[in-house]
C-alpha cells in the first residue's frame, strides 16, 4: 500500500487502522497519542497536493497536528520583544544586534537567536530603520538557520507553493525591491542568499497562518504568523469542513461538520462574514489563485444574497451579480436594470465606512436607525446588516438602560429576532459548529430564560410547554458548550463559562 504522505508505493500497512501504508520517514506523522490520523495526501491537478479523508470524520474529530517551523512578526507588527513576544512601551536593545528585546533574559533566546547572528555588530542601533522593514526580515532569515540546521523540517517547508515569480510583477513586491532587500544587503554581517529569502517570503505570504500566544493577564494576542508545514497543505474552501485551535504552541485541526470518506479535508483563508465583491479580490491578491468553490460561483452566495441591493427602480432586493465573474456588473432579476461593477463597489465601500464611523457607544435606537438606512439599499441579508445586527444584538442586554431586566417583551423578541436571523444566514456560510455560533447561543440564552421566567411569574404557561421551552434553553447550552470546544481551554474560562450558564438556568430550576 502506499504511504499516505509521499505516495512512496509497497509500504508496510498501520496495524492499527488498516486503511493506509506508512513509509518509515512519515509513520511518526500518521498518529497522536496513539489515535491513527484519519486523512492522507493526494494530488489534484486543479488544487495540488490535498488532503482527503481516508474514513468517516466526526466533529470534533483530531484531524492533524503541527508546530511551527518558525514564526516572526507580521510587517505591521507594533514593537515587541522577538524571544518573548510580549509588546514593549520600553524596548531593551539587544547587546549584540540592537534588535527590540524585552530584557536581557531574552538575549540568549531560541527564537532571537537566529536574526542575532545575521546583523551582530551592524550597529542598527545608530541608524533609522523603519520597524515594517526589520520585522519582514525576522521570519525569512530564522527560516534560512532551519535549512541549514534542521534539513529534515526544510524539507517539508522546500515542497510548499510560493509563486515568487508571479509576486515579483506585482506592485507590492516593490516594497520588497525598495527597501526590504537594500536594507538587507547593507547591514547583514552574514552572507545571505537573496533568491531564496524573497523564496521563503512567498513561501510565508502563500503558507502562513496568523499565531496568537496568550499573556499572563490571560489574553491572547496575535503575535505575528507562523509557518506549519503540514498544516499548509490544507487547501481553501469558503465552505470549509474543519476548525484550527492553538494552544501550547501547537495548532490542532478537528472536524466542525462531518466528513465523509474520500472528501477533501479544507480550511479557510478569508472568513465569511463579507460578500463576494470584497472576498473574492483578496484570494489572488494574497494567496494567487481565484476561489471557484460553490459560494463564489454562485451570485446569489448559496441563497443567502449575502451581495444583494435593493433595486433602484423597482425598489426590490433582487439587484446582484450577473454571472460568477470576479467583477461582473450587477442586474436585477425582477426588472433587468443594470449597474456597473464599479457602482455597486463604490456603495458597499461607502456603507462599510459609515459603519466603522459608527461610535459603538451609540444607542440602541441610533443603530437600529443606520440598521434601517442600510436596508433601504440592501438585501436584509446583506454583509453590512448582518454586521450592524451582530453590533445590536450584542448591545441589547448589555448597555445601560437596555439590561434584560430592563427590556421589553418586545426588545427581549428583537434580540432573538436578530440571533435567529444572523444564525440562519451564516449556518448557510459556515455550517457545524462555530465559534460565532457558540456566542450567539449564549446571547440567547439570557432574554429566553428572562422571558421565560416572566411567563411563570405570571402563570401565562402551561406545565407542558413550560417543559419545551426549558428544553430548548437546556439544548442552547449543551450547542454553545460544543461549539467552545474550538477555543483553547483552560481551568479559569471553563469556571467563568460555567457559571454564566448556570445563572441562567438557575431561576428556573427554583420553579
Amino acid at each position: 500500500m502506499d504511504c499516505f504522505f509521499c505516495g512512496m508505493s509497497e509500504q508496510t500497512v498501520c496495524t492499527a487502522c488498516n486503511l493506509t501504508g506508512c513509509c518509515r520517514e512519515h509513520q511518526f506523522l500518521h498518529t497522536v497519542d496513539q489515535e491513527c490520523l484519519p486523512y492522507r495526501v493526494e494530488y489534484r491537478p486543479d488544487r495540488g497536493n490535498t488532503l482527503v479523508a481516508i474514513r468517516d470524520i466526526k466533529p470534533f474529530q483530531i484531524i492533524l497536528q503541527d508546530k511551527p517551523a518558525v514564526f516572526g512578526p507580521f510587517d505591521q507588527s507594533g514593537v515587541q520583544c522577538l524571544e518573548c513576544c510580549i509588546p514593549l512601551e520600553k524596548v531593551h536593545p539587544c547587546s549584540k544586534c540592537s534588535l527590540p528585546l524585552c530584557s536581557t533574559e531574552c538575549e540568549n533566546g531560541v527564537n532571537h537567536l537566529a536574526e542575532c547572528q545575521y546583523f551582530e555588530n551592524s550597529d542598527l542601533a545608530t541608524k533609522d530603520v523603519p520597524l515594517d522593514v526589520m520585522n519582514t526580515c525576522i521570519a525569512p532569515l530564522r527560516m534560512l538557520e532551519i535549512k541549514s540546521g534542521n534539513p529534515e523540517i526544510w524539507k517539508y517547508v522546500d515542497s510548499l507553493e510560493h509563486h515568487l515569480e508571479t509576486r515579483k510583477k506585482q506592485d507590492t513586491w516593490m516594497y520588497m525591491a525598495d527597501h526590504v532587500l537594500p536594507f538587507l544587503k547593507e547591514n547583514s554581517t552574514k552572507e545571505v542568499d537573496i533568491e531564496l529569502f524573497c523564496k521563503i517570503i512567498g513561501i510565508f505570504r502563500t503558507n502562513s497562518v496568523k499565531w496568537e500566544k496568550r499573556f499572563g493577564n490571560g489574553h491572547r494576542i496575535p503575535v505575528g504568523h507562523a509557518l506549519c508545514p503540514i498544516f499548509s497543505l490544507l487547501c481553501h474552501n469558503c465552505i470549509n469542513n474543519t476548525r484550527y485551535t492553538v494552544a501550547n504552541g501547537t495548532i490542532t485541526v478537528r472536524a466542525c461538520v462531518p466528513i465523509k470518506k474520500g472528501e477533501e479535508i479544507t480550511t479557510q483563508y478569508r472568513g465569511p462574514n463579507e460578500g463576494n465583491l470584497f472576498r473574492r479580490q483578496d484570494f489572488f491578491k494574497n494567496w494567487m489563485f481565484d476561489c471557484t468553490c460553490t459560494r463564489c460561483q454562485d451570485p446569489t452566495e448559496l441563497g443567502t444574497h449575502s451581495g444583494t441591493m435593493v433595486c433602484s427602480e423597482c425598489q426590490k432586493p433582487d439587484l446582484y451579480p450577473k454571472d460568477s465573474t470576479i467583477r461582473s456588473d450587477f442586474e436585477c432579476r425582477s426588472c433587468s436594470y443594470k449597474m456597473e461593477y464599479s457602482m455597486a463597489k463604490g456603495i458597499f465601500e461607502n456603507a462599510d465606512m459609515m459603519l466603522m464611523d459608527m461610535c459603538y457607544d451609540d444607542t440602541p435606537m441610533a443603530w437600529e436607525a443606520l440598521l434601517a438606512k442600510f436596508l433601504e439599499t440592501f438585501h436584509p441579508n446583506h454583509f453590512i446588516c448582518m454586521k450592524t445586527s451582530r453590533i445590536l444584538l450584542q448591545i441589547y442586554g448589555s448597555r445601560e438602560g437596555y439590561t434584560l431586566s430592563d427590556m421589553s417583551e418586545d426588545l427581549l423578541e428583537r434580540k432573538l429576532q436578530l440571533c435567529r436571523n444572523y444564525i440562519e444566514v451564516f449556518n448557510v456560510l459556515e455550517p457545524g459548529y462555530r465559534l460565532w455560533k457558540g456566542r450567539l447561543y449564549e446571547e440567547m440564552l439570557g432574554p429566553l430564560s428572562v422571558r421565560l421566567q416572566q411567563r411563570i411569574e405570571k402563570d401565562q404557561i402551561g406545565k407542558l410547554e413550560l417543559m419545551l421551552e426549558y428544553k430548548k434553553i437546556i439544548n442552547l447550552v449543551k450547542d454553545a458548550s460544543k461549539c467552545r470546544q474550538f477555543l483553547e481551554r483552560n481551568e479559569k474560562d471553563d469556571k467563568r463559562m460555567g457559571e454564566f450558564y448556570k445563572k441562567w438556568l438557575q431561576p428556573l430550576n427554583l420553579m
